[in-house]
């Protein structure tokens, strides 16, 4: 039977922020797992996230694309790191998003940068089982892996869990 859940994650309703200065970059987010039951789960996401106000010329100066990670889930899924060695690591990477300029049609004019990505635009990340720890932290980073040195202000992160059945 199809069975599937979305977890609504939104940046202003955190448990802390790993950041002193405030930065959306690592946020710690709480939930109980129970309502999930114990068995594999593909999960996607969707990612709305907008940097400045109106203002300014809306001109992109950071990478197009900005990862997230998921990290403290307790759930072991089917995403692999490639390095400079022959080993296959264990991931958190949960997929990209895109930026791209918005433009206001007012008097003033202006632009923002918004970052999103739809369900379908990553692949699905296979969890073995469902999240067993109730607090995570979900980490945006830029092109090269690092904690991105210009999060968006605000967002919101669906992830939506589809059940595995085994037949």
């Amino acid at each position: 039977m199809y069975m599937s859940f979305n977890v609504v994650i939104n940046s202003e309703t955190n448990v802390s922020t790993n950041d002193a200065g405030g930065n959306s970059n690592n946020n710690t987010y709480a939930i109980d797992w129970s309502f999930m039951d114990d068995c594999e789960y593909d999960v996607t996401f969707a990612f709305r996230g907008s940097y400045d106000s109106w203002q300014g010329t809306g001109a992109i100066s950071q990478s197009d694309m900005m990862g997230i990670e998921l990290r403290g889930l307790g759930a072991i899924s089917n995403t692999y790191n490639a390095g400079s060695e022959p080993k296959a690591s264990g991931s958190n990477f949960l997929g990209v998003t895109h930026m791209r300029t918005q433009y206001h049609v007012s008097a003033n004019g202006g632009a923002k940068e918004v970052v999103f990505a739809a369900m379908s635009d990553n692949a699905p990340v296979r969890f073995k089982a469902r999240p067993q720890s109730n607090t995570f932290d979900v980490r945006l980073l830029s092109e090269n892996y690092d904690l991105s040195a210009r999060p968006p202000i605000f967002y919101t992160l669906v992830l939506h869990f589809k059940k595995i059945d085994h037949y």
